[in-house]
């Protein structure tokens, strides 16, 4: 075995005993090193948007696409080390949502959330990507009923997917609707719809044709910049059964 063979499994071993999880985007980019050192370039088709993280593993891999195997473990190697000694960017925990701004609720902070959720909802209602992204940290984690959209760009296509691009997406016309809206010491609840017509396949369920309104019930965590760090929606898909 040689040496480089030698300390690539070894940084691959330390990659599961870090004192601090490495953030999402981070992640993505040690995993297509590893499968590129490993597999060499990509192989297979890319996933479809109902596989968001798939899709975004294979993007990572993708993304490294030509670089030799050598080339590829000493990337590895050298992330790894970066990783040991605290010098990317940490994680924010899709499971237990600890990043986020606690600040006790108060008019003003009250206030300040209405702002910066409503500006998030009217880049959605526009169908603008671009400023909807701009709403959210570099870091931020969404959940769409338990599905977990890791990194910025599977955040991106989980929007256009459903319809909030200029592109046509599974709901035609899609707009989100507030109908209340309540506060914590740590996030702003939504209760609302989203409206549109079911023009195209959406999560499994064919297209039906129809107008239809989705019920949903969705979680917001801001840092102190104003950005979003965790977008978390329930949301009933009952009225898309034919």
């Amino acid at each position: 075995m040689s040496d480089l063979k030698k300390k690539f499994d070894a940084a691959a071993a330390d990659s599961k005993n870090l004192s601090e999880a490495p953030g999402n985007d981070v992640k993505l980019k040690m995993y297509g090193l590893f499968k590129q050192s490993g597999a060499g370039d990509v192989t297979g088709s890319r996933p479809g948007f109902t596989d968001i993280v798939g899709r975004a593993k294979y993007d990572a891999w993708a993304a490294v696409k030509g670089t030799s195997t050598e080339d590829a473990m000493q990337q590895y190697i050298a992330l790894v080390e970066s990783l040991k000694l605290g010098r990317t960017t940490k994680t924010n925990d899709p499971v237990k949502f600890v990043k986020g701004a606690t600040v006790p609720i108060d008019d003003r902070e009250r206030e300040r959330r209405r702002a910066l959720v409503r500006a998030h909802y009217a880049a959605e209602n526009d169908h603008d990507l671009e400023r909807i992204m701009a709403t959210f940290s570099e870091d931020a984690v969404m959940l769409y009923n338990r599905q977990s959209f890791p990194s910025g760009e599977a955040i991106r296509l989980a929007h256009g997917y459903m319809g909030m691009s200029a592109a046509p997406g599974a709901l035609g016309g899609l707009r989100a609707v507030v109908d209340q809206e309540h506060f914590t010491d740590t996030e702003t609840v939504i209760e609302g719809r989203v409206c549109g017509r079911h023009n195209s396949e959406f999560l499994g369920f064919p297209p039906t044709e129809r107008d239809v309104e989705l019920p949903f019930v969705a979680f917001y965590r801001f840092d102190a910049k104003g950005k979003l760090t965790s977008e978390r929606v329930v949301m009933n898909l009952g009225p898309l059964h034919g």
